[in-house]
């Protein structure tokens, strides 16, 4: 049996790659941008860190150019940022707010990495959060440390 090929599928499959590559890139750039702003790097400073050429750090910044993975694995290293948090921050910009992934908040990082563990993990870190739980006293919080 032959599969018959859908073509307005096919076609509009094939504009929205080309359509949106820049986008992409856009939302790439700024992203890293913002990132090495937040942390008060200097473009310089970044391309050094991250042995990148600054003429090609900036294009990529202003969506002009691509980066490789691996280029963009030492940016996110010098720029002590995890790639997801990268990629999530680029789904927010291209996405519908509804569908986006945000990795920013603790609870999204906490959702996503609670996706990898086993159910056996799973029902052990529930224990020791009840555990945890159990143990706070009227919503007060103990103090920790010495006093003096």
């Amino acid at each position: 049996p032959q599969v018959a090929l859908d073509l307005e599928f096919a076609h509009s499959v094939k504009s929205y790659a080309v359509s949106d590559g820049q986008e992409i890139r856009t939302a790439l750039g700024s992203s890293l941008r913002n990132r090495r702003v937040a942390v008060g790097l200097s473009l310089a400073a970044l391309a050094e860190r991250a042995d990148l050429s600054a003429g090609h750090l900036s294009d990529v910044e202003r969506g002009v150019k691509d980066l490789s993975s691996d280029r963009l694995a030492r940016a996110c290293a010098a720029l002590e940022l995890h790639p997801a948090e990268l990629f999530g921050a680029v789904s927010l910009a291209i996405s519908d707010p509804e569908t986006a992934i945000d990795l920013r908040t603790p609870g999204m990082r906490l959702a996503r990495n609670a996706e990898r563990l086993s159910p056996q993990s799973l029902r052990t870190v529930a224990e020791f959060s009840s555990y945890l739980a159990s143990k706070e006293t009227g919503g007060r919080r103990r103090k920790i440390g010495f006093e003096f």
